[in-house]
C-alpha cells in the first residue's frame, strides 16, 4: 500500500505529460512517429531516471527468476518511488508541468485511461510480481495511453464523421458568407490576423482563433459561431496528407484561397517534397473546376516548378515585375517603411511600422484582396494606420538602454534571415536567442547548419542564446569551433550590456523574453 500510495504522484506527472503530447500531435500516429524521430524524443525518453528504473526492472526480473531475494526487489522499487517523488516535487516548484487542454475527447481518453490504471494496478496487487507490474508502470505509461486511444478511435471516428457532416450542412447553408482558406507552410496566422484587421474594420467577420487549423476545430467553430451574420469568413487550415486537403475545403466551401510560402517545412508528414507539390495540385484542380480565386507569392520556388497557364483567378504577388501585385520598398525611416503598391494598372504608396520586408510582402496580397472587394483607398488606409500584427510577431519593445524584439509567435529560415539583415541596421551589440525549426526530418541538420553559416558570415552578432532541443550539442560544438567562443554562447540573460538588441525567434525563446521583461520591471 505504501508502495501504491508513492506511485500517484510520479504516475501523474508522466501520465499527464504524455497526454499532453499526443494531444499536442493531435492524436495521430504519423505525427507521432514524426516526434519519436527527432532528438527531442531521445532526449525526452532517455534520461537519467529512465536509465535507473531500466536498472532496478533488469535487477528485479533476474532476481524473480533467480527466485532469491524477492524482497529486494520491493526496497529498490520503494528507493526509487521515493527519488521520484522528490523529482516531481523539484518540477512542480520550477513550473516545469505539462499538462493537455481538457476537451471531450480527452475526458473521454482518461475515462477510459483511468479505468484500465485501475485494473491493471488491481491485477498487479494480487501477483508476486507486483513490483515488476509497477516498474513497467514507470517504464511505458505511454503504452497504456495508446491502447486507451485505440479503443476510443471508433467512438472518436462516429462522432467526428458526424460533427463535419453537420459542419458542412450549416457552411452551405450560409453561402452568403464569403469564405476564405489560408494554408501551408508558414506565415498562415500573419496572414489571417492582417487580413482580419481589413475586413473587421467594416463588415462582421468570423476567423479561427490563434493557430486552430485541423478539420475538427474548424468543423466546430463553424457549428458554434457561424450565421448569416457575417459577411467574411476566414479559416486557417493545415493538412498532413494529400486527400486530406479535399476534405477541409469541402467542409468550408471557400472561394478564396491564400497559399502562403510552400517549404520543407512539416516535409516528414508527406514524405517528400513531390508530394506536398502533388498536394498543391489538388488546390490548382479544384480551383479551375469551381471558378475560385487563388492568391499565391510569386517568389517560391516550388511554385515556379509548377507551370501556371494564365489563369484569371489566381493573383501573384511578390517584389518580382512579373507578379500581378507588385510591391516595392521605397524607404525605411525610424522603423516605418514606406511602399509602392501596384495593382491592375493602379500604384498605391502606404506607409506602415512594418520594418520586416516579409510583413509588407503578407500584407501585398491582402491589399490585393481587399481591392478585388472593392475596398476604396481611404478605407485601407485608415485600417493600415491602426493596423496590428498578431502577438509576439515582431514585437519590439526599448526598455531603457536595451531593445527587444519579440518574434516568438513563429519561426522560419526566412524570418529570422530577415531579422538579421534588419539588425545588421543597428549600431548596438546583438544578442539571438532562438529555438529551432520542427518538422524538417531528414533535412533538419542540413537546414539548421545552413542558416547558421548565414548568421555566422555576420560579424554583428555578439551573442547567441540556443533554447533547442534537436541537435543542440552538435550546433554548440559547430559554432565553437568555428565561429564563438565560450563566452559568447550563453545559457542566460542575467548580465546583458546596455546598448543591446535581443531578438527572440520562435517558441522556447518567449520563456526568456517573459523572464527578461519581469526581472526589468
Amino acid at each position: 500500500m505504501i508502495i501504491i500510495l508513492l506511485l500517484i504522484l510520479p504516475l501523474f506527472y508522466k501520465v499527464w505529460f504524455w497526454l499532453y503530447t499526443i494531444q499536442l500531435k493531435e492524436y495521430r500516429g504519423d505525427r507521432f512517429s514524426e516526434y519519436i524521430d527527432t532528438p527531442q524524443w531521445k532526449t525526452v525518453l532517455y534520461n537519467k531516471l529512465l536509465l535507473l528504473e531500466s536498472l532496478i526492472f533488469l535487477i528485479s526480473s533476474i532476481l524473480f527468476i533467480a527466485n532469491n531475494y524477492i524482497f529486494v526487489s520491493y526496497y529498490l522499487l520503494l528507493g526509487l518511488l521515493v527519488l521520484e517523488n522528490f523529482y516531481v516535487l523539484f518540477k512542480i516548484v520550477k513550473k516545469q508541468l505539462f499538462f493537455p487542454k481538457i476537451t471531450s475527447r480527452m475526458i473521454l481518453l482518461i475515462t477510459v485511461l483511468t479505468f484500465i490504471l485501475i485494473s491493471y494496478i488491481y491485477i498487479s496487487f494480487t501477483t508476486f510480481l507486483f513490483s515488476l507490474f509497477v516498474l513497467l508502470l514507470l517504464l511505458i505509461p505511454y503504452l497504456f495511453i495508446f491502447i486507451s486511444n485505440l479503443l476510443i478511435l471508433p467512438i472518436v471516428l462516429l462522432l467526428k464523421r458526424k460533427k463535419i457532416k453537420k459542419a458542412m450542412y450549416i457552411s452551405r447553408r450560409y453561402n452568403n458568407v464569403i469564405k476564405i482558406w489560408i494554408t501551408w507552410s508558414y506565415w498562415k496566422s500573419s496572414v489571417k490576423e492582417i487580413l482580419s484587421s481589413f475586413l473587421e474594420f467594416d463588415w462582421k467577420t468570423l476567423k479561427s482563433p490563434k493557430n486552430i487549423n485541423t478539420e475538427m476545430w474548424i468543423s466546430d467553430l463553424i457549428i458554434r459561431k457561424l450565421n448569416q451574420k457575417f459577411k467574411y469568413f476566414i479559416a486557417e487550415m493545415w493538412a498532413y496528407k494529400i486527400w486530406e486537403i479535399k476534405l477541409l475545403w469541402e467542409i468550408v466551401d471557400h472561394k478564396y484561397w491564400f497559399l502562403t510560402w510552400i517549404w520543407n517545412q512539416h516535409i516528414w508528414l508527406f514524405w517528400s517534397q513531390s508530394n506536398i507539390i502533388e498536394a498543391k495540385k489538388e488546390i490548382w484542380d479544384s480551383i479551375l473546376k469551381n471558378n475560385w480565386v487563388l492568391y499565391i507569392n510569386n517568389d517560391n520556388n516550388y511554385l515556379r516548378l509548377t507551370k501556371f497557364k494564365d489563369w484569371l483567378n489566381i493573383v501573384k504577388y511578390w517584389f518580382h515585375t512579373d507578379s500581378d501585385a507588385l510591391v516595392e520598398v521605397i524607404d525605411i525611416i525610424n522603423w516605418i517603411t514606406e511602399f509602392k503598391f501596384k495593382y491592375k494598372s493602379n500604384s498605391h504608396i502606404f506607409k506602415k511600422n512594418l520594418i520586416w520586408e516579409h510583413n509588407i510582402l503578407n500584407l501585398a496580397w491582402v491589399l490585393a484582396f481587399c481591392f478585388d472587394q472593392k475596398f476604396s483607398t481611404n478605407q485601407i488606409n485608415k485600417v493600415i494606420k491602426n493596423l496590428k500584427l498578431p502577438d509576439d510577431t515582431c514585437e519590439i519593445i526599448t526598455h531603457k538602454w536595451i531593445r527587444l524584439i519579440n518574434n516568438t509567435y513563429n519561426l522560419s529560415v526566412d524570418s529570422l534571415k530577415s531579422w538579421i539583415k534588419i539588425l545588421n541596421s543597428f549600431d548596438w551589440n546583438k544578442i539571438i536567442v532562438s529555438d529551432d525549426i520542427l518538422e524538417l526530418w531528414v533535412n533538419s541538420e542540413v537546414v539548421h547548419f545552413d542558416l547558421w553559416k548565414f548568421i555566422w558570415r555576420d560579424p554583428q552578432i555578439t551573442k547567441v542564446l540556443l533554447c533547442w532541443v534537436n541537435y543542440r550539442e552538435a550546433f554548440i560544438d559547430w559554432l565553437l569551433e568555428w565561429w564563438f567562443n565560450g563566452d559568447d554562447l550563453i545559457d542566460n540573460l542575467d548580465k546583458v550590456d546596455k546598448n543591446t538588441t535581443i531578438l527572440f525567434a520562435w517558441r522556447r525563446a518567449k520563456k526568456y523574453f517573459n523572464d527578461f521583461i519581469k526581472n526589468a520591471k
